[in-house]
């Protein structure tokens, strides 16, 4: 940490978002429309790079340099016709040994295609999976089990290396709508990784030369290459949206979204996600105090140890304490067999109904999301049924014990954005000056136990059931 604090200055020189550094190891991007305007502001940015080295007592190790310029041009593909990058004494060009750079494990060559890449990953993991079959066969050896976990973590790993970036898929869209899509001829590297993929399933299985292919891949685990490619890269997309709000990827992310153009492969893949939440997992960092879970739990209600009758007796106990003048706004959510979702929820005042309200979500969201939506409305139109000169405290009861802990307490997961503005919505109802000499009493949270015969909780159910079954109207273009 005190390494990467001290390097620091090295990568907000010049261009910082052309920087990238990861522990030792650094790099310097430069676009230009000529290869020789990119050499000389390279050659600039090493001379800064030394020479602020130089004044922090930072020696770099020039037998490491590496330069590769990417061109499409065919006159700028030989490595001895490009020209080099100078500071100094020191001069640095292109590798004619290999016609590659190794950055961070990932082999990038001049056209981007990382055929080097993959063919080296595929040959590393054949070797290793041709000596783990020799572990075992059809008579004796090590059980399968342990040959499948060892096939995981050394074949497969090694085999799928930095697949989310170079796999683009097996084809990609046309511009024109309703155009054949474009093959990216990847057969050869599918072909080469099916013939790891299967030297590693006859390692673990014990089976014979003649098995058909369709059983190895059902009886090992393995998925066919296109399958576990595609699935890597769908995670790693996903990934995006619980990263720093300030990482470079989400940026790119943000930008793509805006634009709708899938114009490169990280853009179709960011395009081809549902619209989705973007969680900040840096909105309560960890050093910070968090309530412990047995305060939580006690806060809403939630004993342990009770069954679910005793739990619904204690509710019904703590319901009759309740004074009249409050309200009590009951929420939950709903998902249909066919994936819409919906929440709703339901206000009573001394035992009589004054509020209620379902609403749809549609596909993209699970019942904890429609649990927490559900909440937040409930408070809403509980204030706005009170109106500003009501003196009267609120109460939220929901089946759902997580989102009833989450509800005033920071939250890094789903529905933050959801959890955020409960907090603020209750922290400027308790803050409000109703009448003279009264104050608004606090928003306090409630779990009831499920289906336990309780009439407000079924109302609420019964009202998330009519929100899932509407029909969510299409966003506003």
């Amino acid at each position: 940490m005190l390494f990467m604090l001290y390097i620091a200055p090295l990568f907000h020189m010049g261009k910082p978002e052309k920087r990238f550094g990861y522990a030792d190891d650094g790099a310097i991007l430069v676009i230009s429309t000529s290869l020789v305007t990119n050499s000389k502001i390279l050659s600039t940015s090493l001379q800064e790079a030394i020479t602020w080295g130089n004044a922090e007592g930072i020696i770099f190790a020039p037998d490491k340099y590496e330069l590769i310029h990417f061109s499409r041009h065919r006159a700028e593909q030989d490595p001895t016709q490009t020209p080099s990058v100078s500071a100094g004494s020191i001069t640095v060009s292109e590798g004619t040994e290999r016609p590659y750079l190794r950055w961070l494990g990932i082999l990038f060559d001049k056209k981007l295609r990382f055929n080097w890449h993959v063919q080296e990953m595929t040959s590393r993991a054949a070797t290793i999976a041709t000596a783990l079959r020799c572990l075992g066969n059809t008579v004796h050896g090590m059980k399968p089990h342990l040959l499948q976990q060892a096939i995981l973590a050394c074949v497969l790993r090694k085999a799928y290396f930095g697949a989310e970036i170079w796999w683009p898929g097996c084809d990609r869209p046309r511009s024109r709508p309703g155009s054949p899509p474009v093959s990216n001829r990847m057969n050869k590297h599918l072909k080469d990784l099916s013939t790891v993929i299967l030297t590693g399933a006859r390692a673990v299985l014990p089976v014979f030369c003649t098995t058909p292919t369709p059983a190895l891949h059902r009886e090992s685990g393995f998925y066919p290459p296109e399958i576990e490619l595609d699935r890597i890269a769908l995670a790693a997309s996903t990934r995006l949206s619980r990263l720093d709000p300030d990482h470079p990827l989400q940026k790119r992310a943000k930008a793509i979204i805006q634009k709708g153009r899938p114009t490169s492969r990280l853009a179709r893949r960011v395009l081809t996600l549902p619209r989705s939440e973007q969680v900040n997992p840096l909105t309560h960092p960890p050093w910070l105090e968090h309530e412990p879970r047995e305060a939580a739990l006690a806060r809403v209600g939630a004993t342990g140890g009770l069954t679910k009758e005793q739990a619904a007796d204690n509710f019904r106990t703590h319901l009759k304490s309740i004074p009249e003048s409050n309200i009590v706004i009951y929420s939950d959510g709903s998902k249909q067999v066919n994936g819409q979702t919906g929440g709703g929820f339901v206000g009573f005042i001394a035992g009589c109904q004054v509020v209620r309200g379902s609403f749809p979500l549609g596909r993209n969201k699970e019942v904890f999301d429609a649990e927490a939506i559900a909440a937040l409305l409930g408070l809403k139109a509980a204030i706005k049924h009170l109106g500003p000169y009501a003196a009267s405290n609120i109460w939220i009861c929901l089946d759902n014990l997580e989102v009833a802990i989450r509800l005033l307490s920071s939250t890094t997961g789903s529905s933050q954005e959801v959890f955020k503005e409960f907090r603020t919505v209750a922290a400027t109802w308790t803050s409000c000056q109703i009448r003279p000499f009264t104050e608004n009493g606090p928003i306090r949270i409630r779990w009831v136990p499920g289906h336990a015969n309780i009439p407000g909780n079924e109302a609420a159910d019964q009202a998330a059931k009519e929100g899932a079954n509407q029909t969510l109207a299409p966003p506003h273009l």
